[in-house]
């Protein structure tokens, strides 16, 4: 098995402090409820083509404190998670990267925030970033192709999934 790398811990400030933050606002029609029921169930984000083997190791209910596995590109990344922030009622959770299999972060985090509308839900899903100061200038190169092949594919699987 591959060796893993610790990632920092962060707190909700990253998402407006990181050095790269990237967020998707995808208007969807379908019921608040049936998104968050896709990204809290045993398989997490399981329409999202690039992401693999999603499921949570903590046992239920989840909450502040959940733990997460997920792959990304067929397995070649695989990361830990940790939820930092989860509230059912408001449909919000965030979590931190705790140890990745590839040392390309210091820190990285997800924030994802559903609100009804009045044709469905907007879904707001945010990335913040610190690249690993051991990459140099490499990690900051490589983020206009992880928009562009990572989080472009979320959108577009999430969108289609969700019938928009």
């Amino acid at each position: 098995m591959a060796p893993w790398f610790s990632l920092d811990p962060v707190d909700e400030s990253f998402f407006r402090t990181a050095p790269h933050i990237d967020t998707l606002v995808m208007d969807l029609p379908v019921p608040a409820v049936k998104v968050w029921e896709g990204i809290t169930n045993n398989e997490p984000l399981k329409w999202c083509s690039r992401l693999h083997n999603g499921h949570y190791t903590s046992p239920t209910p989840h909450g502040v404190g959940t733990l997460r596995e997920i792959g990304a590109f067929k397995g070649a990344v695989r990361l830990k998670e940790y939820f930092f922030a989860w509230d059912d009622e408001e449909m919000h959770h965030s979590f931190y990267v705790t140890h990745a299999s590839v040392p390309a972060f210091k820190s990285f985090a997800e924030d994802y925030r559903i609100e009804p509308t009045r044709n469905g839900c907007r879904f707001t899903w945010t990335f913040a970033a610190a690249g690993n100061p051991l990459m140099g200038p490499t990690f900051g190169w490589s983020q206009p192709i992880t928009r562009k092949v990572l989080y472009k594919s979320f959108e577009r699987d999430t969108l289609k999934h969700f019938g928009a």
